[in-house]
């Protein structure tokens, strides 16, 4: 009888220890959707400029849903600065990083730039590798070092990305299209973010949605300095389509945020160690959506630099410490 109660007790321990996995699969399935939504946005925009709006919309539901839910519940808007200043600061970030994504996925010309739209599954192996960024804010800011197995890491990670992007030369470097170059710097705020929550863990998730919904909503009216006020440039299909978008989008950016939090309170403490997953995950899911929804090439360059980035995983583990 003690024998069972003794495997009984160790089974609920391991169950408290890893429900932030649970979380973590959830961000992972979240952003998966949020980045086929990010791809319908750059393929339905017919202008850059409507990115505000998509972003705007996104935030409005975030503020108007965290209102509602701490207004039932009967909680504060306001509970402390520190928390205050990081889901602000988030939203921030986030606020972005929207144009970025969406301007990744963009067909056009804007700003004298050419874009053109972006493989889901590339895109998605860079920003993975926000792990790397994530490390040194680990180490920097939370005191988690490195050690020498996790540099290997590092590197191993970095190797990836060339095999992923074609294995270009420094010159061909130079020359690869510009969202590639969107992809590395949302890998970058990504990780930003990434230890943002791990600073603001103790944040209610829908708190921290009203706050960080914020700069998205205030930056809306930034739309109307290139698009006008006529009913052309409003009722179309695009912007009907893009609204749709931003409203589903909006509701499940309330549901990632709200995973990203909780994995952080529920007993991980590492932001490598999380991204393994979240990311991981997140990265097998739009390479499969790659490939079935939009006939993306599974070539062997994608393989190699996944294969590469699995091994970086394994050796960048908190328990490789």
């Amino acid at each position: 009888m003690a024998f069972f109660e003794k495997i009984n007790g160790l089974s609920d321990e391991r169950k408290t220890n890893m429900k932030w996995l649970k979380w973590a699969l959830g961000e992972a399935s979240t952003r998966s959707l949020a980045h086929l939504l990010a791809k319908l946005v750059g393929v339905s925009a017919i202008s850059l400029a409507q990115t505000f709006w998509v972003g705007g919309v996104i935030g409005a539901i975030q503020v108007a849903v965290g209102a509602i839910w701490l207004r039932c519940r009967r909680e504060r808007f306001f509970s402390n600065w520190r928390e205050t200043k990081g889901a602000l600061l988030f939203g921030l970030v986030a606020f972005a990083l929207g144009p970025i994504s969406f301007a990744t996925f963009f067909s056009g010309t804007a700003l004298g730039i050419h874009f053109q739209t972006g493989d889901l599954g590339v895109r998605s192996v860079i920003v993975v590798l926000s792990i790397i960024p994530g490390a040194f804010i680990d180490w920097i800011f939370f005191g988690n070092r490195l050690n020498r197995r996790q540099w290997l890491g590092v590197a191993i990670g970095l190797l990836g990305a060339w095999a992923v992007v074609g294995r270009p030369s420094f010159a061909v470097a130079a020359t690869l299209p510009i969202w590639v170059w969107l992809s590395g710097a949302t890998a970058l705020l990504v990780a930003v973010n990434q230890g943002i929550t791990q600073w603001n863990k103790k944040i209610n998730p829908l708190r921290k949605n009203f706050w960080g919904g914020l700069p998205a909503l205030a930056g809306l009216p930034l739309i109307f300095l290139f698009v006008p006020l006529t009913r052309e440039a409003w009722i179309n299909h695009s912007m009907i389509t893009l609204t749709w978008l931003a409203l589903i989008d909006g509701l499940n950016v309330i549901l990632m945020w709200a995973f990203n939090v909780w994995s952080y309170k529920d007993g991980v403490s590492s932001i490598a160690i999380k991204k393994l997953v979240a990311l991981g995950g997140n990265l097998v899911i739009n390479l499969l959506m790659g490939v079935v929804l939009f006939s993306e090439a599974l070539t062997g360059d994608k393989v190699v630099g996944v294969a590469l980035f699995l091994i970086a995983f394994w050796l960048m583990r908190k328990e490789a410490a």
